[in-house]
């Protein structure tokens, strides 16, 4: 009888300890429907997110949606970062940064669709990524088009770009006129092509 009394008040302390977890974590949610700005305290974004400024706190919001970059400093993004991509030996330069040491959990998270002049903050975006001039510092999994250039940690899918890919971690497609990657397993086209195996004109592959 006093095991189970124990037991009993055992399992009463562990709930109401789970309880109050809980409770806490949704008091630290803050939930925005329809349509919203950043920057803001909300933690979930269920509709559309216009991105007037980038946030500076961690951990950046999960958008269940629509994202819309509309920072006026993308205004003259596209052009810098096209000047910027026509260095052909940075662009093709094999990335040395680690994307098994970054922590993705900061990132902020797109499910849906990101679209805008320029992407530079650390994002997740699982399904749609298009960009006037380039996306960066980010992970895909999806497709991704840039009209520049386009650096990814990681890309699961398809990343276009006019002029070029430098991705370190590639599971898919890259598709530009300079394609390069530290980690690809998939196939690369374009008029210059390197990964960890080999550098090829037009086509370009490596599955181990």
């Amino acid at each position: 009888m006093k095991a189970l009394i124990i037991a009993l008040a055992l399992c009463s302390s562990y709930f109401i300890s789970a309880q109050a977890d809980y409770a806490d974590t949704l008091a630290q949610e803050n939930k925005k429907y329809i349509a919203w700005a950043s920057p803001s305290k909300a933690t979930h974004v269920y509709g559309l997110m216009f991105n007037v400024w980038p946030e500076e706190k961690l951990p950046l919001p999960k958008i269940y949606g629509v994202e819309f970059n509309i920072c006026p400093l993308g205004i003259f993004a596209p052009f810098l970062h096209t000047l910027y991509s026509l260095d052909i030996n940075k662009l093709m330069r094999i990335t040395d940064s680690k994307a098994d040491s970054v922590n993705f959990k900061t990132f902020k998270k797109v499910n849906g669709l990101q679209i805008g002049l320029i992407n530079t903050e650390p994002t997740i975006i699982n399904g749609l990524d298009i960009n006037a001039s380039s996306n960066s510092e980010s992970v895909t999994n999806g497709i991704t088009i840039s009209l520049a250039s386009n650096y990814h940690y990681v890309i699961n899918g398809l990343t276009f770009a006019v002029i070029g890919n430098s991705d370190y971690k590639c599971r898919g497609v890259q598709i530009a006129l300079f394609n390069a990657c530290a980690d690809l397993k998939g196939v690369q086209i374009g008029l210059w092509n390197k990964n960890q195996k080999r550098s090829m004109p037009f086509i370009n592959w490596c599955f181990r």
